[in-house]
């Protein structure tokens, strides 16, 4: 004779056990800051203890009720803009990651809205009062510039999620474009183009916004090569425009160069007020092509698909009711593809 199911734990089974009402135990599970830390925690405990299990099914459809509901602004997202430009002044990689993520939030029922972020302590505190009391619950922050990488608002009371590597502090989840898979690509499609001396010309800011990440893969494959540091150091210039690209062009002797992509453009000018011909003496590829440039070869970022990755993430965890600074950080890595443009040479081609 088999044994009887057990009888499953519910909702209302640990309300029962925790003393409180089942919408208590539910935002409890939930961690909604309208319940009192020391409560949540309990009624947490009593559900593990009973062996409770949410249904996913019935999770999800309470998750669209509430983003659903008429009242207040539970279905709406906040994007946070650190720059303190206007939308229409933003850099370009902000505007597309904004695009995707607006668009993936409208398919799952969220509004957004941009928020600038000033720049003192006590006003971002005062933000992230106005975002709680507003019941805005999901925060994406968008990539911030240099001089901002540390936010200082009061991060519990939000699901939040980042775009980019830019942000230091807090440490929160985010979604990025993959830069090692970038630089690989870029590097090996050069490599299998006849390209034998390869240089690296870039934005020393850029670089520390993005954790030298471009900049480290490219001395690996440096190293693969049998090629030293001496042979072929990186160009990292700075604002005050010290560094010349046609003298450390001409020492090192490459035949293609990886560029940053305003730098490719700088350099591309250069080269043509110098009369050298591009692709025929030296091959240009650059990092995070635009969408409108059919010209310059290189790789281009899909920037709207990482804001669409950065909003599922974030849905995510509000659904399950992660909030605040996480203990372990989790990234989503956005690959790049390369797109041919005209300043490299054409396959089967060779100098």
């Amino acid at each position: 004779m088999s044994s009887p199911l057990p009888l499953s734990v519910t909702i209302k089974t640990v309300a029962a056990a925790a003393g409180v009402s089942n919408p208590t135990v539910s935002r409890a599970l939930r961690n909604d800051p309208r319940i009192s830390v020391a409560t949540r925690e309990r009624v947490k405990a009593i559900a593990a203890k009973l062996g409770y299990r949410p249904d996913p099914a019935m999770s999800a459809l309470v998750a669209y009720r509430r983003r659903t509901q008429t009242a207040g602004n539970y279905g709406k997202l906040a994007i946070l803009n650190a720059w303190n430009v206007p939308e229409a002044k933003l850099v370009f990689y902000f505007k597309q990651q904004l695009r995707g993520a607006r668009e993936r939030a409208e398919q799952l029922g969220y509004q957004t809205e941009l928020f600038a972020v000033p720049e003192e302590v006590s006003a971002q505190k005062r933000l992230s009062r106005m975002l709680a009391a507003r019941g805005i619950r999901g925060v994406l922050v968008g990539p911030v510039p240099l001089q901002r990488r540390e936010l200082a608002l009061d991060w519990a009371p939000f699901s939040a999620v980042a775009l980019g590597y830019s942000l230091v502090s807090p440490a929160l989840n985010y979604a990025a474009n993959d830069h090692h898979l970038t630089m690989d690509t870029l590097y090996g499609r050069l490599r299998a183009l006849g390209y034998r001396k390869i240089g690296f010309y870039s934005h020393l800011g850029s670089e520390q916004r993005n954790r030298h990440l471009y900049l480290a893969t490219y001395l690996k494959c440096l190293l693969l090569d049998g090629i030293s540091y001496d042979a072929a150091p990186p160009l990292l210039r700075t604002d005050s425009g010290e560094s010349d690209p046609l003298t450390w062009l001409d020492r090192h002797q490459f035949d293609a160069v990886i560029c940053g992509y305003f730098e490719a453009q700088s350099f591309l000018q250069k080269l043509a007020e110098n009369g050298r011909e591009v692709p025929r003496d030296i091959g240009v590829a650059a990092i995070a092509v635009p969408l409108d440039d059919n010209v310059t070869s290189g790789v281009r970022e899909d920037l709207a698909g990482m804001g669409a990755l950065a909003v599922d993430q974030l849905h995510a965890q509000m659904l399950q009711g992660e909030r605040g600074v996480p203990v372990t950080r989790h990234s989503l890595l956005v690959e790049s593809h390369w797109c041919d443009g005209t300043t490299v040479r054409q396959v089967g081609v060779t100098a």
